[in-house]
């Protein structure tokens, strides 16, 4: 073999080398950012999670203008099921028929439910339904 085919076949492999060397830093640099995009994905998806707790928490809160009183409520308390001593539940009440559908409300400005009432009241039915809650 002559020196300049061997010069040729010398330089191939040289360059071989390199695109191998390439290929190489080019396949653990896709597998890092492949490992970069799974620890996003988890992260995102956790995110998501977390918004989606707080979307569902939001949800859960009744805004109520009791003749001009404003209060915040969770859904569960104000659809709380009341039982009488012997353990049946009463009907429905109001709180509950408006949560459901049944009744029709109004709403005021600010998308809260108004019922028209006397607001010094509500304070001692929202505190009588957050205590059949806990029993």
């Amino acid at each position: 073999m002559s020196d300049s085919v061997k010069e040729i076949l010398n330089s191939f492999e040289e360059k071989i080398k390199i695109l191998n060397d390439d290929c190489t830093i080019l396949t653990t640099s896709a597998n890092k950012l492949i490992n970069k995009i799974k620890i996003d994905e988890s992260t995102n998806e956790k995110m998501l999670k977390a918004i989606q707790k707080y979307e569902t928490i939001e949800l859960d809160i009744v805004k109520l203008n009791i003749g001009g009183s404003r209060h915040s409520v969770l859904k569960s308390t104000l659809t709380q099921n009341i039982k009488d001593k012997n353990g049946k539940n009463y009907p429905s009440h109001m709180f509950q028929l408006i949560i459901n559908g049944s009744i029709k409300c109004n709403y005021d400005d600010s998308k809260a439910i108004f019922i028209d009432r006397n607001p010094k009241y509500f304070p001692y039915i929202l505190e009588y339904l957050r205590k059949v809650s806990h029993n």
